[in-house]
């Protein structure tokens, strides 16, 4: 088992920073990272605007495009901003409408609940916080000519 998770990071605005303004109306840079069952991180993907959908992300993603994880008969955990997928990733969401019956009410819970393992990986970043509230500051003199 695996949990992805997109998380926003403040990143400065630019001429077209409109579209780097997330849902909370500050410019970001998308995160997109999986841990294992042991909150390893195991794959990352970023650089999408905030603006854009965590599902777009995702089919954009290596992860995606490439299938190479997880193995046979394992699947990815996600919340309800990500598809429910079997093919070309197995991946699993919460049902997404008030779920009735006891069986389904009891599956988002327990997939809530694992989905805490990505939360706690990402909890890091409460650690460092001056780090991700500040924007992103790239310097030319540090970026290799191509």
């Amino acid at each position: 088992m695996a949990v992805t998770f997109g998380s926003r990071i403040k990143a400065p605005s630019g001429p077209d920073g409109q579209c780097y303004r997330n849902r909370k109306l500050f410019p970001s840079i998308i995160l997109q990272a999986v841990c294992d069952h042991q909150g390893r991180f195991i794959d990352t993907y970023v650089g999408w605007p905030g603006s854009v959908h965590d599902s777009r992300v995702l089919r954009h993603s290596p992860l995606y495009r490439q299938s190479a994880f997880p193995p046979p008969g394992h699947f990815i955990l996600a919340d309800g901003g990500y598809p429910c997928l079997q093919h070309p990733l197995p991946l699993i969401t919460p049902y997404k409408r008030v779920v009735q019956g006891v069986g389904a009410q009891r599956f988002n819970s327990h997939q809530s609940r694992a989905r805490c393992i990505i939360e706690r990986a990402f909890g890091i970043k409460t650690r460092f916080r001056t780090i991700f509230l500040k924007a992103l500051e790239v310097h030319s003199t540090f970026v290799p000519h191509v």
